[in-house]
């Protein structure tokens, strides 16, 4: 069914903190040079997502929580593939999520590995240490910004990091013969 376009204005007046929200959690601010050209391609593809969606978000508060939903996925990966084809190295500001971690590395990884791994982490881990943990895979954080991000001490991280290599230790002792686990981290 055609939307008309006082319909289409107001999806994208009323979603567009959602468009925001991604460009803001991918570090790019209102200087960065092609800030406004992902901001309309966003745009645009917030309304493709909006003329496939099934429901009324406008009107219906179920559908605008189904919708958001919807297009937060939609458009976090339409911006992820746009800056993927950038020439500019972009880090997220909410690295913190093992899912996330687990998407990018879902093409190298077996999924039963991906499996096992996530199923130890929350069995063996506490939230801090699962978000220490991440980031330490993730391997583009010094120590101080993980601080910083958790919101702890490097003494306490230390301390976490002795724990996460005591609690996961085990899954990497065929390949920590060579390394020290711990110093690692």
């Amino acid at each position: 069914m055609k939307k008309s376009s006082e319909e289409l204005t107001n999806v994208i007046i009323m979603f567009d903190p959602l468009i925001h929200h991604w460009l803001h959690h991918y570090q790019l601010s209102t200087h960065h040079n092609d800030y406004q050209d992902h901001l309309q391609e966003m745009r645009l593809e917030l309304l493709r997502l909006y003329q496939k969606f099934e429901g009324d978000p406008l009107n219906c508060i179920d559908h605008r929580y189904q919708f958001i939903a919807y297009a937060g996925k939609g458009l976090k990966w339409f911006l992820l593939n746009r800056l993927r084809q950038s020439t500019y190295q972009v880090t997220p500001t909410d690295p913190v999520i093992l899912s996330d971690l687990i998407e990018e590395l879902r093409e190298e990884c077996s999924k039963e590995s991906i499996f096992l791994l996530e199923q130890t982490v929350k069995d063996h881990l506490k939230e801090r240490e699962r978000k220490i943990f991440n980031l330490i895979l993730q391997g583009k954080w010094r120590n101080r910004e993980i601080c910083q991000l958790c919101n702890i001490s490097e003494r306490t991280l230390r301390n976490d990091k002795k724990r996460i290599a005591a609690k996961l230790g085990h899954l990497f002792k065929e390949k920590s013969k060579n390394l020290s686990f711990s110093c690692r981290f």
